[in-house]
């Protein structure tokens, strides 16, 4: 939703962890593959997965790198980024066997820690620069 943009309507849904989601499908444990792209709450949808227990093999996660929090989350969860591609951190278990070349390393540090001041910036411009348009022009 566009910041400070009001909802026509609320509707209310029930909530289910992924945990629970997993159970009742009866998903194997280290299934292969899991993406989570839900628009800006991966951080609640990672916080109802037990990572111990389903430990899939490859988590492709959409992170726009505002903050590292989900980057932090994912390695307290025993996993670490091995690409990056547009908005999506591929993270695979801590202990599996893959090399990075020194290209990739750099890739990875220079998209999560050296630019992210700069994102960080951006995102407050582009914030502000709506308010000021929301307060102004109509």
């Amino acid at each position: 939703m566009t910041p400070g943009a009001q909802p026509e309507r609320v509707i209310e849904v029930p909530v289910r962890t992924l945990d629970d989601i997993l159970i009742e499908a009866r998903a194997p444990v280290g299934f292969d593959f899991l993406s989570i792209d839900v628009e800006g709450h991966e951080l609640e949808v990672l916080s109802g997965f037990d990572f111990a227990r389903w430990r899939p093999r490859l988590v492709l996660l959409e992170d726009f790198v505002g903050n590292l929090s989900k980057h932090r989350f994912l390695r307290a969860a025993g996993y670490r980024l091995v690409r990056r591609f547009d908005n999506n951190g591929w993270y695979i278990p801590a202990d599996a066997s893959i090399r990075l070349s020194p290209r990739e390393r750099w890739l990875i540090a220079r998209k999560y820690y050296l630019a992210l001041p700069f994102r960080i910036a951006r995102n407050a411009s582009r914030r502000l620069g709506h308010r000021l348009r929301e307060r102004f022009v109509r």
